[in-house]
């Protein structure tokens, strides 16, 4: 509905949109936690085969240009209508709806905004008290976009610290190390419990889900840690008493086996006869 923004749009004018949606996206990213904010050009002859091309990325204004085939902007080309879902982009994996931009009649580009798994991890650290960690397959990543993208919000770029993945709405502090290696497209869908980690006085249990894009396809994993320590410390305590039972049971079938042999030992010295010829003193002199 913003006018400057459309005509922006329609003349592919980055630095305009830039500083026409600004402070929108400045207000939205603090009131609602939106961290993607991306236009894109109409579908062409020449694009439509292959995608989109970004106009601008209001949070990586560096990165665009690049044409861009992801399952919901080509849907949303397709079917000129608002779609979403879970999609992985260059950068990150976020919830994201795009709507086609028009000016009367005809669709002079394509808006879209998202909001990044990392932020929805801290809201439900903040609710449940579980620990999330998200690890996004890297066949799916450009290694050159993601240093870019850390770095235009002043992270490091951690795209070596493991084979295979990368992770994302990785845990400030407090809580155990989550980071495994695990292989998402081998999770089954329902997830898979994976351990007991102990840290410091606590014990978590962690298990590993498959996270599934827009188009189906398995691009990572969410890894959680619950804090089982209750559980622990009463299984332990069970587990003691238990081994205490059978030790005092031990002992009582101990106690019992040796009184039936001294019984038996008793009964069999009561019973036995003696020699008349023997006395007090052992057996007779020769």
């Amino acid at each position: 509905a913003d006018r400057d923004l459309t005509v922006a749009l329609a003349a592919r004018d980055a630095r305009r949109l830039l500083a026409a949606a600004g402070p929108t996206f400045h207000d939205l990213r603090l009131r609602d936690g939106i961290s993607h904010w991306n236009y894109w050009e109409p579908e062409d002859a020449a694009s439509s085969a292959r995608g989109l091309r970004c106009v601008v990325r209001l949070a990586a204004p560096t990165l665009r240009g690049e044409v861009d085939d992801r399952a919901l902007l080509v849907r949303a080309a397709r079917e000129k209508a608002v779609v979403a879902g879970f999609e992985l982009g260059a950068t990150a994996f976020a919830l994201r709806v795009v709507a086609p931009v028009r000016d009367g009649q005809r669709v002079v580009g394509y808006a879209e905004l998202g909001r990044d798994v990392a932020t929805l991890l801290g809201e439900l650290r903040r609710r449940t008290g579980d620990q999330f960690l998200l690890v996004l397959d890297k066949r799916r990543i450009d290694a050159r976009r993601w240093a870019s993208a850390r770095a235009a919000r002043g992270e490091r770029d951690d795209w070596a610290d493991l084979p295979g993945l990368v992770v994302v709405g990785r845990p400030t502090s407090g809580g155990p190390e989550l980071t495994v290696a695990i292989a998402p497209g081998q999770l089954p869908d329902g997830g898979a419990a994976l351990d007991l980690k102990e840290d410091g006085a606590r014990t978590f249990a962690r298990g590993a889900f498959p996270i599934r894009d827009a188009a189906g396809v398995k691009v990572g994993a969410l890894v959680l840690a619950r804090d089982v320590s209750t559980l622990a410390a009463r299984e332990r305590a069970l587990r003691r008493r238990a081994l205490g039972a059978l030790a005092l049971g031990v002992a009582i079938i101990g106690a019992a086996i040796l009184a039936a042999q001294e019984w038996v030992v008793v009964r069999s010295g009561r019973g036995r006869p003696v020699s008349e010829d023997s006395g007090p003193g052992g057996p007779p002199a020769a």
